[in-house]
Protein backbone atom coordinates (compact mmCIF):
# COMPACT_ATOMS: atom_id res chain seq x y z
CA UNK A 1 0.00 0.00 0.00
CA UNK A 2 2.84 2.51 0.67
CA UNK A 3 3.94 2.05 -2.76
CA UNK A 4 0.73 3.50 -4.09
CA UNK A 5 1.55 6.98 -4.42
CA UNK A 6 4.70 6.23 -6.42
CA UNK A 7 2.90 3.90 -8.96
CA UNK A 8 0.18 6.73 -9.48
CA UNK A 9 3.37 9.61 -9.19
CA UNK A 10 4.76 7.41 -12.03
CA UNK A 11 1.50 6.77 -14.12
CA UNK A 12 0.46 10.41 -14.10
CA UNK A 13 3.98 11.64 -15.27
CA UNK A 14 3.94 8.95 -17.93
CA UNK A 15 -0.02 10.23 -18.73
CA UNK A 16 1.54 13.82 -18.90
CA UNK A 17 4.39 12.93 -21.51
CA UNK A 18 2.16 10.86 -24.08
CA UNK A 19 -0.25 13.80 -24.21
CA UNK A 20 2.91 16.15 -24.67
CA UNK A 21 4.07 13.68 -27.30
CA UNK A 22 0.36 13.16 -28.87
CA UNK A 23 0.12 17.61 -29.79
CA UNK A 24 3.71 17.32 -30.63
CA UNK A 25 1.88 15.97 -34.01
CA UNK A 26 -0.82 18.51 -34.06
CA UNK A 27 -1.28 22.27 -35.61
CA UNK A 28 -1.60 24.40 -32.14
CA UNK A 29 -5.10 26.17 -31.98
CA UNK A 30 -7.60 25.35 -28.59
CA UNK A 31 -7.83 21.91 -28.57
CA UNK A 32 -3.69 21.67 -28.57
CA UNK A 33 -3.78 24.15 -25.38
CA UNK A 34 -6.52 22.08 -23.72
CA UNK A 35 -4.69 19.19 -23.90
CA UNK A 36 -1.27 20.60 -23.21
CA UNK A 37 -2.99 21.99 -20.10
CA UNK A 38 -4.16 18.60 -19.44
CA UNK A 39 -0.55 17.08 -19.43
CA UNK A 40 0.65 19.77 -17.01
CA UNK A 41 -2.20 19.05 -14.77
CA UNK A 42 -1.47 14.97 -14.79
CA UNK A 43 2.39 16.53 -14.27
CA UNK A 44 0.94 18.40 -11.06
CA UNK A 45 -0.82 15.58 -9.60
CA UNK A 46 1.99 13.56 -10.35
CA UNK A 47 4.39 15.61 -8.38
CA UNK A 48 1.42 15.59 -5.52
CA UNK A 49 1.90 11.97 -5.49
CA UNK A 50 5.54 11.74 -5.23
CA UNK A 51 6.19 14.19 -2.70
CA UNK A 52 3.29 11.99 -0.73
CA UNK A 53 5.58 9.05 -1.33
CA UNK A 54 8.45 10.74 0.21
CA UNK A 55 6.45 10.29 3.87
CA UNK A 56 7.53 6.69 3.42
CA UNK A 57 10.36 6.43 1.30
CA UNK A 58 13.80 8.08 1.21
CA UNK A 59 14.75 10.48 -1.93
CA UNK A 60 17.61 8.42 -2.44
CA UNK A 61 15.39 5.17 -3.21
CA UNK A 62 12.34 7.11 -4.42
CA UNK A 63 13.40 9.11 -7.04
CA UNK A 64 15.92 6.69 -9.13
CA UNK A 65 12.84 4.38 -8.92
CA UNK A 66 10.74 7.11 -10.06
CA UNK A 67 12.64 7.93 -13.03
CA UNK A 68 13.67 4.48 -14.53
CA UNK A 69 9.61 3.87 -14.17
CA UNK A 70 8.72 6.58 -15.81
CA UNK A 71 11.16 5.73 -19.00
CA UNK A 72 10.44 2.22 -19.21
CA UNK A 73 6.83 2.99 -19.36
CA UNK A 74 7.08 5.59 -21.76
CA UNK A 75 9.57 3.25 -24.03
CA UNK A 76 6.67 0.61 -23.95
CA UNK A 77 3.96 2.92 -24.77
CA UNK A 78 5.96 4.76 -27.45
CA UNK A 79 6.84 1.67 -28.89
CA UNK A 80 3.07 -0.07 -28.92
CA UNK A 81 1.07 2.95 -29.65
CA UNK A 82 3.54 5.54 -31.65
CA UNK A 83 5.54 3.03 -33.48
CA UNK A 84 8.87 4.37 -32.21
CA UNK A 85 12.03 2.18 -32.61
CA UNK A 86 12.39 -0.05 -30.02
CA UNK A 87 16.59 -1.72 -29.89
CA UNK A 88 18.32 -4.29 -28.34
CA UNK A 89 20.17 -1.24 -26.36
CA UNK A 90 16.84 -0.22 -25.11
CA UNK A 91 16.50 -3.83 -23.86
CA UNK A 92 19.06 -3.68 -22.40
CA UNK A 93 17.67 -0.29 -20.62
CA UNK A 94 15.12 -1.80 -19.40
CA UNK A 95 17.04 -4.80 -17.76
CA UNK A 96 19.55 -2.16 -16.22
CA UNK A 97 16.80 0.09 -14.99
CA UNK A 98 14.49 -3.27 -13.83
CA UNK A 99 18.14 -4.14 -11.61
CA UNK A 100 18.56 -1.13 -10.29
CA UNK A 101 15.03 -0.84 -8.75
CA UNK A 102 15.58 -4.29 -7.57
CA UNK A 103 18.49 -2.79 -5.88
CA UNK A 104 17.27 0.30 -4.98
CA UNK A 105 14.14 -1.25 -2.81
CA UNK A 106 16.63 -3.74 -1.07
CA UNK A 107 18.98 -1.01 -0.17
Amino acid sequence: MKYLNLIFAILFNVGGYVLFKHISRTQMGLRWYLIFLAGLGLGAVSTFCFTQSLKSFQLSTTYPIFAAGTALLILVFTTLFYNERFSGAHLGGILLALAGIYLMTRA
